[in-house]
């Protein structure tokens, strides 16, 4: 080729078993004159000689091994028409267009990216375009962008421009979604409820007179003022205020040698088995409790 200057490129030889053919494929630009070539190729391998020109795509099939994604190229493996892609296709799978990372070993766009492109074009189909005004469970927006593979939409909302993504499924009529101040109203209303049921119910004093013999309550300590019950009191709630519950505190004043004291108790137990529990439960966690039985 070189001693008769053709411009062309050979990219395999390809006998025959029976050595009657020998086909020479060769990448060239322009039509080239090989007359000259196959007499000397005849002459040299004593058989018939064919030269059939290639295209890029022809010479990957031919002469590459793997792909970058360590599979053999499958223009080598197993297809049989290559058909043209194009970049549209790749627009529409790639985040990015990069030629290094869409292009296959020939240099042109990779065969692989037909494989899914129906696939694509339907899920795409299914999402809104871009600066439409959709609706949202959080109040209506305009979509900023989308996600194919995992249908999710990008929604700016419109009354405080938040951006959430939101599944193509979950959007609905912007004239017919939620009102945001609405929505804002009723989170409102569910916080302030939810705070309402977490805060400890205020304490009650009961009678010691009002309690009938037998029931049972669990004594908390004994302190020398009723207000120093009354702050142990809440000390306690704050600290086991879900185990407390609705439970009524007691303060019964008592003397002993001549000395009074204020007993702190509480009361609202099933039975005395109740009363053990709970204050093995405060006892467990370092607190004074006895379980009693009014006389």
């Amino acid at each position: 080729i070189v001693e008769l200057g053709l411009p062309m490129k050979i990219v395999e030889a390809e006998p025959i078993l029976g050595e009657e053919l020998l086909t020479i494929y060769y990448m060239a630009d322009e039509r080239v004159d090989f007359r000259e070539l196959v007499r000397l190729l005849a002459g040299d391998f004593s058989t018939r000689i064919e030269m059939r020109q290639v295209g890029a795509r022809d010479e990957a099939r031919l002469v590459a091994d793997y792909e970058r994604c360590g599979q053999h190229c499958c223009c080598k493996n197993f297809l049989k028409v290559l058909k043209p892609i194009s970049m549209k296709s790749a627009k529409l799978q790639k985040a990015t267009l990069d030629p290094l990372k869409i292009s296959g070993r020939c240099g042109r766009l990779m065969c692989c990216l037909r494989y899914e492109d129906h696939s694509y074009r339907e899920l795409k189909a299914r999402l809104p375009h871009r600066r439409t005004r959709v609706g949202t469970a959080e109040g209506p927006g305009e979509v900023v962008d989308a996600k194919v593979l995992v249908q999710l939409v990008l929604v700016r909302l419109e009354h405080d421009g938040r951006e959430i993504a939101v599944p193509v499924e979950e959007l609905m009529d912007p004239d017919q979604c939620p009102d945001p101040a609405e929505l804002a109203a009723a989170a409102a209303a569910a916080t302030a409820a939810a705070e309402a049921a977490a805060a400890p119910l205020p304490p009650v004093t009961v009678n010691t007179a009002e309690i009938p013999a037998g029931t049972s309550l669990v004594q908390l300590g004994a302190f020398e003022s009723p207000e120093i019950a009354g702050q142990e009191w809440a000390r306690l709630t704050e600290r086991f205020g879900e185990l407390i519950g609705d439970r009524q505190r007691l303060v019964q004043e008592a003397v002993s040698g001549g000395r009074t004291f204020f007993r702190l108790r509480a009361t609202g137990f099933a039975d005395l088995a109740e009363a053990r529990r709970f204050c093995s439960a405060l006892v467990a966690e370092d607190a004074a409790c006895i379980p009693v039985v009014v006389r």
